[in-house]
């Protein structure tokens, strides 16, 4: 038997300006405390409540934009690896018990399951605004990667239901 290639996929990447504005904003926001602390002597509460709301949405888009940036899965004859910086998920083809496919804002959701463990990846999923396309996000081979998980895990579909496809294994 020939050993099969490792396929390494990444995800689509969203185009940063939305981190950058989020900065920008605080940026904006937090100069603006400073003129408000010079002119008033003090900070009204609802201003450092809008900073402190500036403050989590530029962090939690600049740490959504890390994670994605090390997010990879990895299949193998194997079996699959799933790594995000956060974690990393490693399953023997023979651990892939279950999965699930069910639609997400964008693209869909695939939930892969094992007997102890677990990771959820998207397909491809296209943002658009006023009509036009803005970015994509997920797995550009989405569907590939789902019919090799299916194939190599030897699952079948068992039901659908509301949208939501079930694979077990076989």
């Amino acid at each position: 038997m020939t050993e099969s290639p490792v396929r390494e996929y990444r995800p689509e990447l969203l185009p940063r300006s939305g981190e950058a504005i989020a900065w920008a904003f605080l940026l904006v926001t937090s100069l603006n405390l400073v003129v408000l602390r010079r002119w008033l002597g003090e900070i009204p509460v609802a201003a450092w409540a809008v900073w402190a709301l500036l403050l989590f949405f530029a962090v939690s888009i600049s740490f959504n934009n890390w994670v994605e940036r090390h997010t990879f899965l990895r299949l193998d004859e194997n079996g699959i690896t799933f790594e995000n910086g956060l974690r990393s998920v490693r399953l023997t083809w023979p651990e892939v018990k279950e999965m699930s496919r069910f639609p997400a804002r964008w693209g869909e959701a695939i939930q892969v399951l094992g007997q102890n463990t677990g990771f959820v990846f998207h397909t491809l999923g296209e943002v658009h605004l006023q009509g036009r396309l803005r970015g994509r996000t997920g797995f550009a081979e989405g569907e590939k990667i789902l019919e090799e998980i299916v194939a190599m895990g030897r699952l079948n579909q068992v039901t659908e239901s509301k949208g939501i496809v079930y694979y077990s294994r076989r």
